[in-house]
C-alpha cells in the first residue's frame, strides 16, 4: 500500500456532490414516505384512525403551507444524514492521516510524515466547517419542528373540541354504551402526545425531527442506505473453518440487527395496551379524586370519608396491578436492548482487526468501518428501540379516536323531538326519562297541559342532582315571569264585555324575569327591561293588521332611529311564539356576522282568549272569541345598536338617538385664552340647542385636550367641536366625526354645518350597515357552500326551504344556524328557489339562515 497520505474523497467537490445528493435522496424519501404512509393509512387499523382523528388538517387549500412545512423538515433530516456520511469520511481522514504521520516518523520517510500533517489538520479543519453547518441546522431543525407541533396542535384542539360541544356531545356522549373516560384529558394531554409524535410524553421544547417517530424512521432508514455503501466498501471478506464469507462485516451486521429487532417487537407487543391501560386507570383515579374536591361538602356533611376512601383505593388498584406488568415487560424490553447495544460494540473491530494488522486498509478505515457499523446498527435498531415509544404515542390515537367515535355516538342517541302545539302549551307523547345509569325514573309518559293547568313532579330522593343551599333564600319571592300574558288576558276577561270594548289596545314598560343559564350584556339576562303590547280584535284581520302595523312601526325605528337595517318576516312553526297563529319578527346582521331578532309582534289566534275565556257579545247578539296580538322589543335593542356600529375604540351612537348629539371642547393654555374661547363655546352651544341639538360644553381644566377627544370618542358623541385662539383668529372651528373625518368649518355657519353632519352621519351609518350585510349574505346557495359559509364567515344564507321540521332541526344540529325569518316580499330572491337547499324536496318557502345571538 502507498505510504503517502490521501483523502479519502475529493473534498473540493464535496459541497457540489453533496447538494446533488441530498436533492435525489429528498425526492426519493419525499416519494417513498408518502406511499408508505398511504398504504398505512388504508392497511391498518391505526392508520385509519389516525386519518379519522386529523385527515383534514392534511387535505384542502390551507394544506398547502403544512405540506410546504413537511418538506422543509423532511429536507432537515436529509442534510443531517449527509452531514453524518462526511463526518464519517472526515473521521477516516484524520485517524488515516495521523496514522501516515506516525509511520512517517518511525521510518524516518520525512515525505510520508508531512503528507500525514498536512491531511490531519485539513481534517480539523474541515470538522470545524462541519461542526457550524451541523450547529446551525439543528437550531433550525428545532425551530422548525416546534413551530409545526404548536400549529397542529392548536388546530387539533380547535376542531375536537368544537366536535365535542356540536350536538351536546359533551352530554350525550355520557349515554352511550362504551363510554369513555375523562375527556378533557384526551383533549389538552392526549392532542399534545398525539402532534408531538415522539411516544408516551408530552412535547418539550428540545423536541428535535431526530425525538419524532415519523422523521426518525425516515433518519434511520436513509442512513441505513447511506452507510450500506461505505460498509460494503470497507467490508472484507472472513474465512472461518476454511468456508471464506464474502463481505462479511456486511452480512455480519445485517443479520445480528435483524435477529434483534425481531425479538424486540416480540418482547414489546404488550406494551401498547399497558401504556393505554396506564393512562386510562391513573385518570379514573385522578377523576375521582378531583370529583372528591368539588363534593367535599356534601362528602363532609353526610361523614362519607369511609365510603371514598374504599372507592379511591378500588380506583388506586388496577394502577398498581397494570404498572407491575408494564414494569416487568419493560426491564424485559430495556434489558434485551441494552444488552445488544453494548455487544454490537465488539463486531467491527474483530473483523477488521486482521485486516489493519496485515496492512490491508488503514486505522481510518477501521474507524470508518466501525462508524458505519454503528450507524447501520442504530438505524436498523430504531424500529426495535423505538417500539416502547410508538407504544406510548399508539395509546394516544387509540384514546383520541375513543374521543371521536364517542361523540358521534353521542350526536346518534334518540333525541326528543320537539313540535309547536296550537292549543296547548305542553303535551307529551311517549316520553321516558332514565338516569345516565339506566335506571327508569319516569315510566313513557302521555301528558297535556293547558294554560292554566299545574303539575307537580315527585321523586325519590337522590334521583336528581339538585342541591338546596338553605343560605340562599330570597328576602322577596322571585316571579319568573317572561312574558304578561297570564295576567293581561286574565283582566281582559274582566273588561270586555261588548263589541263596543274593541279593539282594546294596551301598552307597557316592565321589568321580566326569564330563566337564563349564562346571561350576555343587553341580549340574554335573567332580568330586563321592555317594552310589551296587547290588544284584543273582533276578528282576525283586524289582528293581523295590528300584528303588521307594529311590524312595521319596529323596522321604522330600527332603520330610521338606529340606522339598523332589518329584514322583516314570518317564523317558522318551530321558532314562533308558543300558542301564536303567527309570529312576524326584524332580524339584524351584527358586524361579527350574527342575527340577532331585535323585535317580535305575534297574531296569537283565538288561543289566549278561549284559554282564559275572553269572549265578547258580536253585534247581532252572538258570543265570539276575541282575537289577541302581542308584541315586544327590549333592552336587547341597545346590545343590537352596539354591535351594529361600535368599533375598537368605543361606542358610535346613531345621532338621533345619542344623548350627546354634539361636545364642544375649547383650547386653552392661559385664563385670558380661556375666558375667550369658552364665550365663543358657550355662544355656539346656546344656538344649537335653539337648533333642537343635544350639546355639551366641555370646560373642565382637569383633562388636557387629547384626553377629552378619547373620552367623547369612546361615548359614542357623533360630532365634536374644537375651538382654539387660532381656530377664533381665522373665524373658523374644528368639526370632527364620530365615523373618520376632521376640518375646519365657518364659525358663523357652524349651526348648518353639524345640523348637516349629523344627517350625513345618521344617513352613512344606515347605509354602511345595509352594505355590510348584503355583502355578508349568499342566495341560492347548495348544501356544501351553505355550510362552508355558516362554519366560516357566516351571515344570511337565502335559500329554499321544504317546510320540514325535521330538516330544519337536523340543519341546526350541524351548523348551529336557524331560521331567522320566512322574509317578506322586498327581501325575496328575484328567482323563487324550487327545491329545499338541504334535503333537495320541493321549496314551498325561500327562507334567511343564520347563526344568532
Amino acid at each position: 500500500m502507498n505510504d503517502l497520505f490521501t483523502f479519502s474523497i475529493d473534498w473540493g467537490r464535496a459541497l457540489f456532490d453533496s447538494a446533488i445528493w441530498i436533492a435525489r435522496a429528498w425526492a426519493i424519501a419525499a416519494v417513498c414516505t408518502l406511499v408508505v404512509l398511504v398504504l398505512i393509512a388504508r392497511h391498518t387499523t391505526w392508520g385509519r384512525q389516525f386519518w379519522r382523528i386529523t385527515g383534514a388538517y392534511f387535505t384542502g387549500p390551507h394544506s398547502v403551507k403544512v405540506w410546504l412545512w413537511l418538506a422543509a423538515l423532511l429536507l432537515s433530516v436529509i442534510v443531517g444524514v449527509r452531514l453524518n456520511v462526511l463526518f464519517s469520511y472526515q473521521g477516516n481522514d484524520m485517524m488515516s492521516a495521523a496514522q501516515a504521520a506516525f509511520t512517517g516518523t518511525g521510518a524516518g520517510d520525512e515525505a510520508v510524515k508531512q503528507s500525514g500533517k498536512h491531511g490531519f489538520y485539513t481534517s480539523l479543519g474541515i470538522f470545524s466547517i462541519l461542526a457550524t453547518v451541523h450547529v446551525a441546522r439543528v437550531m433550525l431543525d428545532l425551530f422548525m419542528m416546534q413551530r409545526f407541533m404548536l400549529a397542529w396542535r392548536v388546530w387539533l384542539t380547535d376542531r375536537l373540541t368544537g366536535d365535542w360541544l356540536t350536538g351536546q356531545a359533551y352530554y350525550r356522549g355520557r349515554f352511550i354504551d362504551e363510554r369513555i373516560d375523562n375527556p378533557d384529558q384526551r383533549i389538552q394531554s392526549d392532542i399534545d402526545i398525539f402532534t408531538a409524535g415522539v411516544g408516551s410524553l408530552p412535547n418539550t421544547p428540545n423536541n428535535t425531527t431526530g425525538n419524532t417517530l415519523l422523521f426518525g424512521a425516515i433518519d434511520a432508514v436513509v442512513s441505513v442506505i447511506s452507510f450500506t455503501a461505505i460498509l460494503w466498501h470497507l467490508s472484507g471478506n472472513l474465512t472461518l473453518f476454511g468456508v471464506t464469507m464474502p463481505r462479511a462485516m456486511f452480512w455480519i451486521g445485517f443479520a445480528y440487527v435483524l435477529l434483534a429487532s425481531i425479538v424486540a417487537f416480540w418482547i414489546g407487543r404488550p406494551m401498547i395496551w399497558l401504556s393505554f391501560n396506564n393512562e386510562k386507570y391513573n385518570a379514573a383515579f385522578r377523576y375521582a379524586l378531583v370529583r372528591l374536591r368539588d363534593a367535599a361538602e356534601s362528602v363532609a356533611f353526610y361523614r362519607g370519608e369511609a365510603a371514598e376512601r374504599l372507592q379511591l383505593d378500588r380506583r388506586f388498584q388496577p394502577v398498581v396491578s397494570n404498572y407491575k406488568r408494564y414494569i416487568n415487560r419493560m426491564l424485559r424490553f430495556f434489558g434485551w436492548n441494552f444488552s445488544i447495544s453494548q455487544i454490537i460494540v465488539l463486531p467491527p473491530w474483530l473483523i477488521q482487526a486482521p485486516r489493519l494488522f496485515a496492512g490491508q486498509i488503514k486505522f481510518g478505515d477501521v474507524t470508518q468501518t466501525a462508524t458505519a457499523f454503528g450507524n447501520i446498527q442504530a438505524g436498523l435498531s430504531f424500529f426495535r428501540n423505538a417500539y416502547d415509544s410508538f407504544a406510548g404515542w399508539r395509546a394516544s390515537i387509540i384514546r383520541l379516536h375513543g374521543l371521536v367515535t364517542a361523540n358521534e355516538e353521542g350526536r346518534a342517541l334518540p333525541s326528543l323531538t320537539v313540535t309547536p302545539s296550537r292549543d296547548c302549551l305542553v303535551e307529551l307523547d311517549d316520553v321516558e326519562v332514565r338516569t345516565p345509569a339506566g335506571e327508569q325514573l319516569i315510566r313513557p309518559l302521555d301528558l297535556r297541559l293547558n294554560l292554566g293547568d299545574t303539575l307537580i313532579i315527585t321523586g325519590k330522593s337522590g334521583a336528581g342532582g339538585i342541591e338546596v343551599d338553605p343560605t340562599s333564600a330570597l328576602e322577596e319571592p322571585l316571579v319568573v315571569r317572561p312574558t304578561s300574558e297570564t295576567i293581561i288576558y286574565a283582566m281582559f276577561a274582566k273588561w270586555i264585555q261588548s263589541y263596543r270594548d274593541l279593539p282594546l289596545l294596551l301598552n307597557q314598560w316592565c321589568n321580566v324575569v326569564r330563566w337564563e343559564l349564562r346571561t350576555r350584556l343587553f341580549l340574554r339576562t335573567t332580568e330586563f327591561l321592555w317594552q310589551e303590547g296587547h290588544t284584543a280584535h273582533v276578528d282576525e284581520a283586524d289582528a293581523e293588521r295590528e300584528a303588521r302595523l307594529i311590524l312595521g312601526l319596529y323596522r321604522r325605528f330600527a332603520e330610521e332611529w338606529m340606522a339598523m337595517p332589518v329584514l322583516t318576516g314570518v317564523k317558522t312553526e318551530s321558532e314562533k311564539f308558543a300558542g301564536a297563529l303567527r309570529t312576524y319578527a326584524i332580524e339584524a346582521l351584527m358586524q361579527d356576522n350574527k342575527a340577532i331578532q331585535g323585535g317580535t309582534s305575534h297574531n296569537l289566534g283565538q288561543n289566549f282568549a278561549k284559554a282564559f275565556d275572553v269572549k265578547y257579545q258580536t253585534a247581532a247578539g252572538g258570543l265570539e272569541h276575541v282575537w289577541n296580538t302581542s308584541w315586544g322589543v327590549s333592552t336587547r335593542l341597545i346590545g343590537g345598536l352596539i354591535m351594529t356600529h361600535s368599533d375598537d375604540n368605543g361606542l358610535v351612537a346613531p345621532p338621533k338617538l345619542a344623548p350627546v348629539q354634539v361636545a364642544i371642547v375649547p383650547i386653552w393654555k392661559t385664563d385670558e385664552e380661556k375666558q375667550q374661547v369658552s364665550g365663543v363655546g358657550s355662544q355656539v352651544k346656546a344656538d344649537l340647542e335653539k337648533a333642537g341639538l343635544r350639546v355639551e360644553l366641555d370646560l373642565r381644566d382637569t383633562m388636557k385636550p387629547g384626553a377629552k377627544y378619547f373620552e367623547w370618542e369612546a361615548l359614542g358623541v357623533p360630532v365634536r367641536l374644537e375651538i382654539g385662539p387660532r381656530d377664533l383668529a381665522s373665524g373658523q372651528v374644528i368639526l370632527a366625526r364620530r365615523t373618520g373625518g376632521k376640518g375646519p368649518v365657518p364659525l358663523q355657519r357652524a349651526t348648518d354645518s353639524v345640523t348637516k353632519a349629523l344627517d350625513e352621519i345618521q344617513a352613512s351609518l344606515f347605509a354602511a350597515a345595509r352594505e355590510r350585510r348584503e355583502k355578508n349574505s349568499i342566495r341560492g346557495a347548495t348544501k356544501t357552500q351553505f355550510i362552508e359559509f355558516i362554519k366560516g364567515s357566516g351571515g344570511f344564507a337565502y335559500g329554499g326551504f321544504c317546510g320540514g321540521a325535521s330538516c330544519e332541526a337536523e340543519i341546526k344540529q350541524q351548523t348551529n344556524a336557524t331560521i331567522r325569518v320566512l322574509p317578506d316580499p322586498e327581501f325575496r330572491s328575484p328567482e323563487a328557489p324550487k327545491t329545499c337547499m338541504w334535503c333537495g324536496k320541493p321549496s314551498v318557502a325561500e327562507a334567511v339562515w343564520a347563526q344568532a345571538y
